[in-house]
C-alpha cells in the first residue's frame, strides 16, 4: 500500500455541484446517488467546497428553505483536497486526523475524482495484496422475479450477512 496514489483508489467521473446550483438539488443528488457530500466547483473546475448532509441539515435546523439557497451559500469552504499523486498513505492520515470522510482528489487544480472511506475499504479488500478477498464473494441466494427481489450473502473469514435488495431498471439475471 506504500506506493500506491490517490489516482490508484480514487473514484471518478465524480459528481460534483457547481456554486450556483440549488441546494434543495444538491440534497436530491445527494440522496439518489447515496453519497453523504459533493464537492463544488467554480466555472473552471477548481474546487471551492464541499457541501455535505450536515450543511444541509444545519439549514433545514434554522428554517431554511432549501429551493432558495445557492450551494455557495450553504458549502464549507475550508475543504481539504489532494493530488492525484499524493500517497495513499497521506490520505488515510489526512481523513483519520481529521475525521473526513471524503476528500476530492485534483489533477492540475481541476477535480478528477474523489476518495472515501470506503473507497479505501473496498481496495484493501479486493487489491493485489489480498486476492482472495473480492466482490465475488457475494452470493445470490434467492431471487423473485415478481418483485426483484433478490437475497444475497455475504460469507467471508467467519463473517456472514444476509440482506434483501430491490433492483431498479434492466437487469440480466445470467450476468449476475
Amino acid at each position: 500500500m506504500k506506493n500506491l496514489k490517490a489516482r490508484d483508489v480514487m473514484t471518478r467521473p465524480v459528481v460534483s455541484a457547481r456554486k450556483n446550483a440549488s441546494a434543495r438539488d444538491i440534497a436530491m443528488q445527494l440522496l439518489s446517488g447515496l453519497y453523504s457530500g459533493l464537492p463544488v466547483t467554480n466555472d473552471e473546475g477548481k474546487v471551492v467546497g464541499i457541501v455535505t448532509e450536515f450543511d444541509l441539515l444545519k439549514q433545514i435546523r434554522g428554517g431554511k428553505d432549501l429551493t432558495t439557497l445557492r450551494a455557495e451559500e450553504v458549502m464549507t469552504r475550508e475543504s481539504v483536497t489532494v493530488d492525484v499523486n499524493t500517497p495513499l498513505q497521506e490520505v488515510l492520515n489526512l481523513m483519520m486526523e481529521k475525521n473526513i470522510i471524503r476528500i476530492p482528489v485534483t489533477e492540475n487544480g481541476s477535480l478528477t475524482g474523489v476518495i472515501a472511506r470506503c473507497n479505501n475499504l473496498l481496495f484493501a479488500l479486493g487489491s493485489p495484496q489480498n486476492p482472495d478477498m473480492t466482490l465475488r464473494d457475494v452470493e445470490i441466494i434467492a431471487q423473485d422475479p415478481d418483485n426483484g427481489l433478490i437475497g444475497l450473502s455475504f460469507n467471508r473469514g467467519g463473517f456472514h450477512l444476509h440482506d434483501v435488495v430491490r433492483l431498479i431498471g434492466l437487469c440480466d439475471p445470467f450476468t449476475l
